[in-house]
């Protein structure tokens, strides 16, 4: 079928092939698609679709039949002169037999091929000519008439921005596979160069376990050698758990994490959540409110993970909230959903940031206020605890959210932590 500019259902003809075309995100498809609606439009024997490198080059991307077959051979055997002519001009070009037109009878291509009836139109976007649409008919002259333009013209314009959109839209999946690519390189480099420090860092935890024992029944005689080794002892033990922590969320950002669930008592967790923090909150007069989680019922979890989550949200509220304040831990059953919520009396969150709270190194924050302790008061560390407890939370196929009303270091509107776990 051929249409005419005067045919009444060519408006809908050529909204429906820019439709079909801005569903399709791929080139390739895109541009056969559009080469056999062209040639249906306008009765050619063949067509082409060039594209224009950016520096000045030809781009034979695709070639088809009348018939819907893809055409081969280099260039598909078209005039480059009759395209670079368009692509220059940015004007269509219609030749009703290009053996007898003055400018281009003897170009070599039109000469060898023995071309005729030959119309090329411009790609062209806000980005200036993209490319052309060359079709031909070799067998009848005068095939392509001026009045053949104007439709193929609206065509053409539709048939640019789906391919510009197309093109972007593979840059952008080159892209996007580029940074993938960039980020597992970094995890098992990160993964690497912890394992490397791990190794060393072991013998020296031994030998600094051991230098604390020998040097224990000198504490009395020697209490600056002792304290030493106890000193010692503790950089070590905050240098491996860093080292851990690295290690956990190369496995959580590379889907790695592999859970060992039993049935967990939330009594015995609350236990186990909040007992080794008792001299920190005494150091720092914190008060510490809990629930009693006596009456929930076990929850199917990997006990050890989701420790070091709970923790990871415990340690961010001790952190955050100034000495003498507040920190709670409650609970609640909601169907078959365990809620633990983790809040505090202290600075708060600005809004804007709580979406972006759980984002991996989003705490590293000043690195001014940068400090090794997991519990002074508003110090910066790596901004790998909260990504890790959400993490660990989501792998339990729970949820964790925060709300506060904003940062405020005088008024203290405080923050709450929610997780919810599914209870089996």
């Amino acid at each position: 079928m051929i249409y005419q500019p005067e045919q009444p259902e060519l408006l809908s003809y050529v909204l429906e092939v820019n439709r079909r075309m801005i569903a399709t995100r791929s080139l390739e498809p895109l541009l056969v698609y559009a080469l056999d609606e062209v040639l249906k439009l306008v009765g050619g024997e063949t067509g082409n679709i060039v594209l224009k490198k950016a520096n000045g080059t030809l781009d034979f991307r695709a070639g088809r039949t009348a018939d819907g077959k893809d055409l081969t051979g280099p260039g598909n055997m078209l005039s480059e002169t009759i395209v670079q002519e368009v692509l220059a001009s940015k004007q269509p070009l219609v030749l009703s037999n290009a053996l007898q037109h003055p400018r281009f009878a003897h170009a070599p291509s039109v000469m060898h091929y023995q071309l005729r009836s030959i119309m090329c139109v411009p790609l062209i976007t806000i980005s200036g000519a993209i490319g052309a649409i060359y079709l031909e008919n070799r067998s009848i002259q005068n095939r392509f008439t001026q009045s053949s333009l104007p439709p193929l013209e609206i065509l053409a314009l539709q048939v640019a921005v789906a391919i510009e959109n197309a093109l972007l839209n593979e840059d952008l999946e080159a892209a996007n596979q580029h940074l993938l690519e960039l980020d597992r390189v970094k995890n098992e480099f990160i993964q690497l160069i912890a394992h490397e420090l791990n190794t060393p860092l072991t013998g020296v935890k031994a030998y600094s376990q051991l230098l604390s024992r020998l040097l224990r029944d000198l504490e009395k005689s020697h209490p600056r050698a002792f304290m030493t080794s106890l000193k010692l002892e503790q950089v070590v033990e905050n240098l491996n758990g860093r080292i851990q922590e690295i290690l956990l969320m190369v496995k959580i950002s590379s889907a790695q994490l592999e859970l060992i669930k039993t049935a967990v008592s939330p009594a015995d967790l609350l236990d186990e959540l909040t007992a080794p923090l008792q001299s920190v909150i005494n150091s720092r007069s914190l008060t510490l409110n809990t629930d009693s989680f006596t009456q929930f019922p076990p929850i199917q979890a990997d006990k050890k993970h989701l420790l070091i989550a709970l923790r990871d949200i415990l340690n961010n509220a001790i952190k955050f909230t100034p000495d003498g304040g507040t920190v709670w831990v409650n609970g609640r059953l909601q169907s078959d959903t365990l809620q633990i919520s983790i809040s505090d009396s202290g600075i708060g969150i600005p809004v804007e940031e709580q979406t972006r709270i759980f984002d991996l190194f989003h705490g590293l924050g000043n690195i001014a206020k940068h400090t090794t302790s997991k519990h002074a008061f508003g110090g910066g560390g790596l901004g790998l605890g909260l990504p890790i407890a959400k993490g660990i939370v989501e792998a339990h196929g729970g949820t964790i959210t925060v709300e506060s009303d904003g940062y405020d270091p005088d008024l203290l509107p405080g923050s709450t932590f929610t997780i919810r776990l599914p209870i089996t």
